[in-house]
Formats: C-alpha cells, sequence, structure tokens
C-alpha cells in the first residue's frame, strides 16, 4: 500500500482535491436548497428518476405518463440510475458515484497531459478542472454529464493508447468506451468520423504515417461503435420509423437552436440575449414555442414521434435565414462554450436569481435612478458572478487559442497530434452544441480538452513573461 502511494501520489490528491470540491458544493446546495434539489429541482432529473423507476417497476423503457415506449432520451444512464436504485434504494448513492467518476476524470485529465504534453501542463489542467464551479457543482445533479465525461475520457485514453502502440485491444476498448458515451448522451454520435479524419489530417501535416495495422484498428473502432449502437437504432426504426437513436439527437441540434436563433431576433439587444443578461419573452415568428416544447417533452407522446414534424418546422425557420443562422449558430456556439460564464446558473439553482427582464437597457441608459430600484443584492450578485465568468472565460479563451498554436509547434509527433485532437473535439463540442452552448451542462464535455490547451497557453505566456524580465534585468 505504502508503494502504491508512494508511486501514485499526485493521481491520489488530484482525486482528493477534486472530490473535495465537489463535496463543498454539495454541501452549499443542500444547506440553501435540501438535499432532494439534486433529484427533484431540475426538469431533467425529474425525467430521468421516472423512467428509472419504470425500468425498476414496469420492466420497459417507456417514458414519463408510463403508457408508451420513451425516445426522448437514450437508454444510458436511465439504466444506470435504476441499477443505483435497485441495488441502494437512494438517489444519494448515484450522486457519491458521480461525484467519484468526476474525481477520477481529473485524474484522468492529468494522465493524459502528462503522457502527451507535460507533467506540469496536465496537473494544472486537472486543478482547473477539479477547481471550477460549474465542472464541481455538475456531477451533484441527477444529470447524466458527470458519467458521460468519464466514459469519453476513457475513450481518449484508450484512442490515444491504440495509435501509439497500435494495440488492436486498446480499439476495441476505445470503441466500447465511446459507445457507452453515446448512449449515455447522443451528442458524441459523430466522433466516430472524427477519429478517421484526425489520422488523415495529421498525415496531411506529417504527424503521423498510418500503417495498415492502425487503420484497420480505426475501422474496428468505427464497427465496434456500430454494432453496439445497432439494436437501439432497430428498435427506434421499428417503434418510430427513424434510425436516429433519441429525440434529442436531431431535434436538440435543429429545433431547439432554431427556437434560440427566433428568441435572438425578438431581443432588444441579440448581444445581450446571447451573453445572458437579457429575457425574451415570445420569439419572433413562433406564437407558441413553450407549449410545444413542454409539449414534447413532457406529455410522454414526443421524443421520435414528432421527429418530423419538428425538423419540418426548424427546417422553415432555417431556411428563411440560412445566412443569418448559420453565423449565429457558430457565433452562439463558440460564445457560449468558449465566453459564457454559466456560474450564474448556480445562483439561480439557488434561489438567487433576480427579475432580468430590461436589465441591459437599465444598465445602458445610465438612468441613476432606475439603477438604484434594481440594486438589491440579488442584481448585484448576478451583475458581479456574470462579469468575473465571462472575464475568466475571455482569459481561458486567449489562453486556449495561444496553447492551441504552441502545441502545434511542438517537437513531438505525438504531442502535435493529441493538440490536433484537443483543437478538433473542442470544435466538435461548439459546433454540434450551437446556440445551446449557453448552458453549463453542455459546455462540460469539452472543458478537459479547453482547460489542457488553456494550460499551454498559460505556461507558454508565463515563460515568456519571465524571460523576458530576467532579459531585461541582465541587459541592464
Amino acid at each position: 500500500m505504502k508503494i502504491f502511494i508512494k508511486k501514485y501520489q499526485i493521481e491520489i490528491l488530484i482525486f482528493l482535491f477534486a472530490f473535495l470540491m465537489h463535496f463543498l458544493f454539495f454541501f452549499i446546495f443542500a444547506s440553501i436548497q435540501g438535499v432532494s434539489i439534486f433529484w427533484e429541482g431540475p426538469q431533467d432529473s425529474v425525467a430521468y428518476t421516472t423512467l428509472a423507476k419504470n425500468l425498476i417497476e414496469k420492466k420497459s423503457y417507456i417514458n414519463i405518463s408510463g403508457n408508451s415506449p420513451a425516445s426522448w432520451y437514450t437508454p444510458g444512464y436511465p439504466l444506470f440510475l435504476a441499477l443505483v436504485f435497485q441495488l441502494f434504494d437512494s438517489w444519494l448513492v448515484a450522486i457519491i458515484i458521480q461525484n467519484i467518476l468526476a474525481s477520477i476524470s481529473a485524474v484522468l485529465i492529468f494522465i493524459l497531459g502528462k503522457k502527451y504534453i507535460s507533467k506540469s501542463i496536465g496537473l494544472l489542467a486537472a486543478l482547473i478542472y477539479a477547481a471550477e464551479p460549474t465542472n464541481a457543482t455538475i456531477s451533484n445533479f441527477i444529470w447524466s454529464e458527470a458519467l458521460f465525461l468519464f466514459l469519453f475520457l476513457l475513450f481518449v485514453v484508450c484512442l490515444f493508447s491504440f495509435v501509439e502502440k497500435t494495440s488492436l485491444r486498446s480499439a476495441v476498448l476505445a470503441g466500447l468506451f465511446l459507445a457507452s458515451a453515446i448512449y449515455i448522451r447522443q451528442v458524441a454520435l459523430l466522433v466516430v468520423f472524427v477519429i478517421p479524419t484526425l489520422l488523415f489530417v495529421g498525415y496531411i501535416f506529417k504527424y503521423i504515417q498510418p500503417t495498415k495495422k492502425q487503420i484497420l484498428g480505426v475501422l474496428m473502432i468505427m464497427l465496434v461503435v456500430a454494432g453496439l449502437l445497432l439494436p437501439w437504432s432497430l428498435r427506434n426504426k421499428k417503434l418510430f420509423d427513424t434510425y436516429s437513436l433519441a429525440g434529442t439527437s436531431t431535434t436538440m441540434l435543429y429545433f431547439y437552436d432554431s427556437l434560440s436563433f427566433l428568441y435572438m431576433k425578438n431581443a432588444e439587444s441579440p448581444i445581450a440575449y446571447m451573453v445572458g443578461i437579457e429575457k425574451v419573452s415570445t420569439p419572433w415568428g413562433n406564437p407558441d414555442p413553450v407549449h410545444l416544447t413542454r409539449e414534447y417533452h413532457y406529455t410522454g407522446d414526443g421524443g421520435l414521434s414528432k421527429e418530423k414534424e419538428l425538423s419540418k418546422k426548424a427546417k422553415d425557420i432555417i431556411f428563411a435565414n440560412p445566412v443569418q443562422y448559420s453565423l449565429f449558430h457558430i457565433s452562439s456556439g463558440f460564445g457560449g462554450i468558449m465566453l459564457q460564464d454559466t456560474w450564474r446558473s448556480q445562483l439561480r439553482r439557488l434561489g438567487l436569481k433576480p427579475n432580468t427582464e430590461g436589465l441591459s437597457r437599465t444598465l445602458s441608459s445610465f438612468d441613476i435612478q432606475n439603477i438604484k430600484d434594481r440594486a438589491n443584492f440579488k442584481t448585484v450578485l448576478w451583475i458581479i458572478t456574470g462579469i468575473a465568468g465571462h472575464t475568466t472565460y475571455a482569459l481561458i479563451t486567449i489562453l486556449m487559442l495561444t496553447g492551441g498554436w504552441q502545441i502545434l509547434r511542438h517537437k513531438s509527433n505525438n504531442t502535435k497530434l493529441f493538440g490536433l485532437f484537443l483543437l478538433g473535439i473542442t470544435l466538435y463540442f461548439i459546433l454540434t452544441t450551437g446556440p445551446a452552448a449557453y448552458r453549463e451542462r453542455y459546455r462540460y464535455p469539452a472543458t478537459p480538452f479547453i482547460f489542457l490547451l488553456a494550460s499551454v497557453g498559460f505556461v507558454f505566456l508565463k515563460t515568456k513573461l519571465k524571460d523576458a524580465i530576467y532579459g531585461s534585468k541582465r541587459s541592464k
């Protein structure tokens, strides 16, 4: 035991620090809102627990109403919850497991950074991931993100182990972990196409010379993923006449994005709306979006049964303004993941959210009386938190772009290929997430890769600054 602790003392300390941070936010939420907030508060939490109970009690994956097959979510996370609840009769155990997995994720980030960049980079990225408030909070809720990211990071570890050692066993494991992650959250579905793209671009830039065994391994990863996902896809084809894995795999990307686009068009200040300081009540061009989304999400008749109807609505909106929508999708995706603070989401769940309607107009008008009237504790805290969050992530964005440029100039081809993957997977989450990126849950899967690149940028700029200071002293 002593030898093990000595050998892996950094990994153990990272795990303990991450778990401590998660427990700290658990204590804050539980003391203010009560422990049930974690499974009874957010809408998706209620949906997940209901699906899990249906699996236990009715031995079937049926919707919230309990009367027809479910298809809004992929079944991986409800199955995980059902197994935990069946064994322990408690949602609290699921949260403890999620916090453990999220803490292990911090260790996996360190391992990836240490192996393919440097030990200091891996350590810095792991600590940032563990301490960042959104990341430290998210695994406390009955949400699928913590389990998803844990499996996705295992996929990345196995993927680069395969690329480095050309082990077909690692390729099979990479496919297994990726498919498992997709069953938790289908946002990773198209990552199967990122893998061959990575090798192709790496070959173009001479970072790698793919061998026949590596090409065979990539095909094996894709076949494993396809083979594991096929049964669920066929199930949906039989029940809903579509091969889509879940309702969110199509409508989240198009229907809800198009609604966000309409909200933005109706905002007094589109920029204020996109950064989250202006609330818009009714989107232009859609008379009853709240009814549509709630009916789709909650009656149990939604999901893939309305895929064609809602996809048509989305296409009508998008093709009416294709250029403007594309710019909105890309800019809001980048802005949401890279610039949005998401810390205010925690204030909202703690009951500290003020009325933000017209807030941007009040601030920009410099009407002292109106500003005084709105200057209560919640509003001031909301503004300060927003400014702090945006500033922090703006700095992280600068560091990430700097780090991305530097890592591609590294002398090691393995490091260059890994850096290419970090940039590519971050871009992937930006493009697939779009306007939904302002929600903390949708940035969460990209944060390990963002923080690794930002850590590279930080160390580079720190070194340059140090050289500049000591160089100027020596010249004197």
